[in-house]
């Protein structure tokens, strides 16, 4: 019950009280008044009766009177506590307006912060484009510095121009006297034609006349063929192939030694060292990479001045790395194919095989003849073209290059793809001479497990190389030593190492990763690729591809590595290309090009080709650089 209700009922029960007295003292009143009128004993027993309700009403009014005096009493003190907490009621009514007001703020607040929050998220998305927005005018505005370098170049050289002109009107004017004499000697040449188609003529009927006094030699060396075989020489059942079917090796079938490649590495290293022989990790690492990507640059150049050791780099890292190892010194004969695999001689019925193509047997998996062994298909070998600019290359080579080249493109085990890789034998079909190789024709297939590299001098009795074999080449070029050495090593002492087996050799092509860090894909599509094409030598998908297969397979991992590599395919596809090339037509794309070969740790490299642009003859001279003295 609360404390507005119980002083309601303590007033109530003083009212009734003070009611109940009233009313009795009527009722005395009325009875004296009328008392008389009424008989005695009736009055006296009414009366009775009234006092005893009276008496009882008035015990219970009294009763309640004193409850009510209490709860009057006790309503004081519940009054008073009353107005103290209304007292409190009020402070607390005052409080909470005061955290009404502190909640309106702080609603207020959490509103003013969502909206900074979605202005913050608003702002940041539009810093976002504008940082967007701010690399691409960067970058335009690094091309446009680029182009602007560049126009200032060309504007350097217009300038050069102007300032030669009028030497260059002297050299029209002695042009067009020139350009009469030559006229003149057109006319001459013209007639010297005539003279030759004339020649020709005469010639045509000679050649005719020497084909039929060949096939009269022909029937004669078969009239003494037949002499021969009378006095006892040529039996039928001499094998014409007797020569090509010798085996070149002869060493074990199986293969054993370390399978890993880090391991076979060093372990060259510590024997290299151990003899005296001192070979820059460097170079070591870029001849055996330029090997493991042979699939799409299928020979490996070693060029530079005579006694750098090119011919020993091989050498030495066939005999340490477990590689079968073949070196063919280069004629200046040679002409042909021929020269490098053999041919037939007719007087003989036999056919004269070279090495390589001996060689070849033991290592092809396909269409090898069963008499050659020991077979040694499961291994690796190196094949040598020592000083092979003695001859034109593309004489005696380029079929083969172009052969090797196919290799990655054809199905091997499918005989119509594999022979356009196989190199035909010219041995004529069977003459009658006893079962063998002579009933089809004989095709050797070079497969992945045969490696090619070359030595080339650059003298005045060597050729340079087209840009086909270029294209096709991994070139190493080796410097002018700044520190010569005057103790021979003895090679005699490397151990050999146990023979590589093919699958593992095929293990180490295989990159660990499959894509390049995008700073180095950049570097070579954005970087490389520009400077190549203002140098007049554009990258194309096979280049491409090679850069890359030579930075995923590079034995050292991680970023040094890979910018040492990048480095080696700048000094060995880039700057073979440029090598006479006028500098005024490319010193800007050259000094952008050393510039990358800072940003790539090889400063050497930098400093070389700057060199090579001082030259006083006005071309540039890329001569290599001495790894040694790194």
């Amino acid at each position: 019950m609360s404390w507005d209700n119980m002083l309601y009922f303590s007033i109530l029960g003083t009212a009734t009280t003070v009611a109940l007295v009233g009313w009795t003292a009527w009722l005395g009143v009325r009875y004296r008044r009328e008392l008389p009128k009424l008989p005695i004993i009736r009055s006296i027993e009414a009366l009775e009766l009234e006092r005893e309700a009276i008496e009882s009403k008035i015990d219970e009014i009294q009763q309640e009177l004193r409850a009510a005096q209490e709860d009057i009493r006790n309503g004081e003190e519940w009054a008073n506590w009353l107005a103290e907490k209304e007292e409190e009621i009020a402070a607390k009514k005052e409080e909470l307006k005061q955290v009404d007001e502190e909640y309106r703020k702080l609603e207020e607040a959490r509103r003013q912060r969502q909206e900074l929050e979605e202005s913050v998220r608003t702002f940041n998305e539009a810093l976002s484009q504008k940082e967007a927005e701010l690399s691409t005018v960067q970058k335009k505005v690094a091309d446009f510095q680029e182009s602007l370098q560049g126009l200032e170049e060309m504007r350097q050289e217009y300038d050069e121009l102007v300032r030669k002109l009028p030497a260059l009107k002297e050299q029209n004017e002695d042009l067009a006297a020139s350009n009469h004499e030559l006229r003149g000697s057109i006319r001459e040449a013209e007639e010297d034609i005539r003279d030759l188609l004339q020649e020709q003529a005469e010639l045509s009927g000679t050649v005719e006349a020497l084909r039929q006094d060949k096939d009269r030699l022909l029937e004669a060396i078969e009239g003494l063929n037949e002499s021969y075989k009378e006095a006892g020489g040529i039996t039928d059942g001499h094998d014409p192939c007797e020569d090509l079917l010798q085996p070149y090796f002869m060493g074990s079938e199986s293969s054993g030694g370390s399978k890993d490649e880090e391991e076979r590495l060093q372990g060259m290293e510590q024997q290299l060292d151990n003899v005296g022989i001192r070979l820059p990790r460097r170079t070591l690492y870029a001849f055996h990479t330029a090997l493991k990507i042979q699939d799409i640059s299928p020979l490996t150049v070693l060029a530079g001045i005579s006694g750098t050791g090119k011919s020993l780099l091989p050498a030495v890292y066939a005999k340490c790395m477990g590689l079968h190892f073949l070196n063919l010194p280069v004629q200046p004969s040679w002409n042909s194919p021929q020269d490098l695999f053999g041919f037939y001689n007719y007087m003989e019925h036999k056919y004269k095989a070279t090495p390589l193509a001996r060689a070849l047997l033991q290592f092809t998996p396909y269409d090898r003849p069963p008499e050659v062994a020991p077979v040694l298909e499961n291994q690796v070998l190196l094949v040598l073209l020592d000083e092979m600019n003695l001859a034109r290359i593309e004489y005696y080579f380029s079929e083969l290059l172009s052969r090797l080249e196919l290799r990655r493109t054809i199905d091997p085990g499918i005989e119509e793809e594999r022979i356009k890789v196989e190199i035909p034998l010219e041995i004529p079909l069977d003459r009658g001479t006893k079962e063998g190789c002579l009933k089809t024709d004989v095709r050797i297939y070079p497969g992945p497990n045969v490696l090619f590299a070359g030595t080339m001098n650059e003298d005045e009795s060597t050729l340079s190389l087209s840009d086909k074999v270029l294209d096709r080449a991994t070139v190493l070029r080796f410097g002018k030593p700044t520190q010569l050495k005057t103790a021979q090593p003895d090679t005699q002492k490397l151990a050999a190492a146990p023979p590589l087996a093919h699958n593992v050799w095929r293990r180490w092509q295989q990159p660990t990763n499959s894509e390049l860090p995008n700073e180095f894909k950049e570097r070579i599509h954005e970087q490389l690729a520009k400077i190549m094409a203002e140098l007049g030598i554009p990258l194309g998908h096979r280049g491409a591809q090679g850069i890359a297969r030579y930075l995923l397979l590079y034995p050292e991992s991680g970023t040094p590595g890979l910018s040492y590599a990048l480095a080696d395919q700048i000094e060995q596809k880039v700057l073979p290309k440029v090598r006479g090339k006028e500098i005024s037509f490319i010193e800007g794309a050259m000094k952008r090009l050393a510039r990358l070969a800072e940003e790539l740790d090889d400063e050497a490299l930098a400093k070389a080709i700057e060199d090579g642009l001082k030259e006083d003859q006005g071309i540039f001279l890329w001569n290599g650089l001495d790894r040694w003295a790194e």
